[in-house]
């Protein structure tokens, strides 16, 4: 994002907020749906956020990474709905597949995808943030930190027990299948 834009865009500018959605909705309606897991819900939110990101153009500092300033509104985003709206799945619910479905060691992509997606959306919000974060978004653990608010130590400890819980969560073999192919040295 070029500075001019920013500058654009923190005095109101409605051309450079357009070119700013264009280069931002996609990535943030991912990651939007990675909480809801509801296309109607995304939507909904996304206009909200984008509401948001423009209302708060003021608070923006242009030394922050503009990567980090919105998606810091876009987590707090989620944090409310994720209040108004708790997942339907408990950590104590046999959510995935057992042993015995796995053929062949593997699961094609897209079912392995829908595992991911349902273990995720079941973990408490401030793990489910953390991870989201890291994996999908490829955030830094800096920059998790000041999009958050917690501290490195807290995002450490926060993705602990996001594997304690997706252990309890998913078979042990699904759990080493994801673990191995997903998660690599995060979890």
């Amino acid at each position: 994002m070029n500075d001019d834009l920013l500058f654009k865009f923190k005095n109101g500018d409605e051309e450079a907020f357009k070119k700013i959605v264009k280069e931002y909705k996609n990535r943030l309606f991912n990651f939007i749906y990675r909480f809801t897991q509801n296309l109607e819900d995304s939507e909904d939110l996304l206009q909200d956020l984008f509401l948001r990101i423009f209302k708060s153009r003021n608070s923006y500092k242009p030394q922050e990474k503009f990567d980090n300033f919105i998606y810091k509104i876009a987590s707090n985003l989620c944090k409310d709905y994720y209040k108004k709206i708790k997942p339907k799945i408990g950590l104590n619910e046999e959510v995935l597949i057992s042993d015995s479905s796995i053929p062949d060691d593997k699961l094609e992509k897209k079912e392995l995808e829908e595992i991911i997606k349902k273990a995720i959306s079941s973990l408490p919000y401030n793990q489910r943030i953390v991870i989201t974060l890291l994996i999908y978004e490829e955030k830094s653990y800096a920059e998790i930190s000041k999009i958050t608010g917690f501290s490195i130590q807290s995002i450490k400890s926060l993705l602990f027990r996001a594997r304690k819980n997706l252990k309890k969560i998913l078979t042990p073999a699904t759990f080493l299948i994801l673990f191995r192919y997903y998660y690599k040295e995060v979890l």
